[in-house]
């Protein structure tokens, strides 16, 4: 969906608009934290202010348009935002379907049961209310892991996705499958004890936010020491993209390392190795 004035931001239009695509974006937002008003359909200041805050959040321009730029922007933070509850969910007993990224009837009946037991509204939306009785749940021991009870296994490109993001930070070694077994908890674990979050190896809200933080961090000091070497001379944006991908791929031809473009346990030792004995020299 794009809204769009034809010469103005929303605050500026003399037209204010409206309408059903307006009001999938308030629930949106809502189901994101970023928006606690009415879901009227109408882009009006509050919606404005609601897209301003979620644009900041996003790092594109914060103009209160919810554009092209915006909406691709989205789309991504929000199948990863969406993933996470879904992992969560299932972990704890509350959902066994897939694990797709997708705000489906499926995913809207388990958070609704999730929220008549955490004692909260029951509106199937995971907004700021049930993310806080979710993690101060946990926290308290009130909701405890189904995982180690449960028959199913959760599965999905998900959980691969993860899996590849663990694997460049150097937690997970395993196999790329989109399984979520015991060593990609393992993985989990090991990374949440990192990032200073309850080690409970369950891929939930709290881990996501604090992964992001430490993964943008990781793959800036990454792209700097890439840059460094002579590997790299893209922006240090903190983003794992397709330069920082080829410079790794050339730095590990160099160490005589897999070329996989992961920045790995393997990597890291041989890069580590290589400074040290001389091998690698600052360009």
């Amino acid at each position: 969906m794009t809204v769009t004035t034809a010469s103005s931001t929303p605050a500026q239009s003399t037209q204010t608009v409206t309408g059903p695509a307006v009001a999938e974006l308030q629930r949106v937002m809502t189901r994101l934290g970023y928006y606690s008003g009415p879901i009227d359909g109408v882009y009006g200041p509050a919606t404005t202010a609601g897209v301003e805050a979620m644009q900041t959040a996003l790092g594109v321009t914060a103009d209160g348009i919810y554009g092209p730029e915006t909406h691709a922007a989205l789309k991504n933070k929000g199948k990863y935002v969406v993933v996470e509850i879904q992992i969560a969910l299932a972990q704890y007993g509350y959902y066994t379907g897939p694990i797709n990224g997708v705000y489906g009837a499926a995913t809207t009946r388990a958070v609704k049961e999730l929220q008549t037991d955490l004692g909260v509204t029951a509106d199937g939306r995971f907004g700021p209310e049930t993310a806080k009785a979710f993690n101060e749940a946990v926290a308290s021991g009130q909701l405890q892991p189904a995982t180690a009870q449960s028959t199913q296994t959760v599965t999905g490109p998900a959980v691969a996705e993860l899996q590849r993001v663990m694997a460049r930070l150097g937690y997970y070694s395993g196999p790329i499958d989109g399984v979520y077994g015991a060593g990609t908890v393992a993985g989990v674990e090991a990374m949440q004890k990192a990032l200073g979050v309850n080690a409970d190896g369950i891929y939930g809200p709290e881990t996501h936010a604090a992964l992001k933080n430490k993964g943008h961090y990781v793959v800036v000091e990454i792209q700097t020491a890439l840059a460094e070497y002579g590997y790299y001379t893209g922006p240090i944006d903190g983003a794992y993209g397709p330069a920082t991908t080829e410079a790794v791929k050339k730095l590990q031809t160099d160490l005589g390392v897999t070329v996989d473009g992961r920045f790995g346990p393997d990597t890291a030792k041989a890069f580590n190795e290589a400074v040290a004995n001389g091998k690698l020299k600052p360009a």
